[in-house]
């Protein structure tokens, strides 16, 4: 396993310090025009950069070749992209808080910390959700179909809540349940760090469904 992350990690060497600076010059810019808060961005665009990087590392000429011959096994070859793109996130997430709290020590206003951290909970939610959809889509069905369908499903979500939101019995359903969620959502913590579990899991079941996809293709 620890051949395979590392030889991942070789495929996307400049790309990747080339888009860390990226994401610092944005998230620099967001700083300055929203303040602390917009350190998030340094959660939030990597969890699509790197996964994109790591398929367009998996499409060079020799990859897949030279990946089956690394000792992990046909198996390990998908789940070391997943284990890279957790650290990058793990990696993004300490970094980000690091600096929310640094700002808001500088500027006397740490009573503000409680309501980054649910900011960041909920950017953490989305890039786990997001970096394991990218990378199960793109090993399901490419890498240039991969954005417009996790583009699609967002889309399709939406649509969802309109169609419960104008359904009589779907409405009424949602009401007596969110009712009961509410006490747990009044509290800005908790709903975030539900949020983030949630998209632990969604991360978690891309990276089995990605292996069921990659074996299939084997046989």
């Amino acid at each position: 396993m620890r051949e395979m992350i590392y030889a991942q990690w070789m495929g996307i060497g400049m790309p990747f310090w080339q888009m860390v600076v990226r994401v610092c010059a944005a998230t620099l810019f967001g700083v300055l025009l929203a303040g602390p808060v917009m350190l998030c961005m340094l959660v939030v665009l990597p969890a699509v950069f790197v996964p994109r990087m790591l398929c367009d590392a998996a499409l060079s000429p020799g990859w897949e070749t030279y990946s089956l011959t690394m000792p992990a096994g046909h198996r390990n070859v998908v789940t070391s992209q997943y284990v890279l793109v957790l650290c990058c996130n793990a990696a993004a997430v300490v970094l980000c808080f690091s600096s929310m709290a640094i700002c808001r020590l500088l500027s006397d206003t740490v009573t503000k910390i409680p309501v980054d951290s649910a900011w960041l909970l909920v950017c953490v939610a989305w890039a786990m959700a997001a970096s394991g959809l990218m990378l199960a889509v793109s090993h399901r069905w490419g890498l240039n179909r991969a954005n417009y369908l996790v583009v699609g499903g967002v889309g399709i979500l939406y649509l969802l809540i309109a169609l419960v939101r104008r359904t009589d019995a779907l409405y009424q359903i949602w009401q007596m349940w969110g009712g009961r969620l509410m006490v747990l959502l009044s509290d800005p913590l908790a709903a975030a760090l539900l949020l983030a579990a949630a998209g632990c899991v969604v991360f978690l079941l891309c990276s089995l469904w990605s292996v069921h996809t990659y074996q299939r293709k084997e046989l």
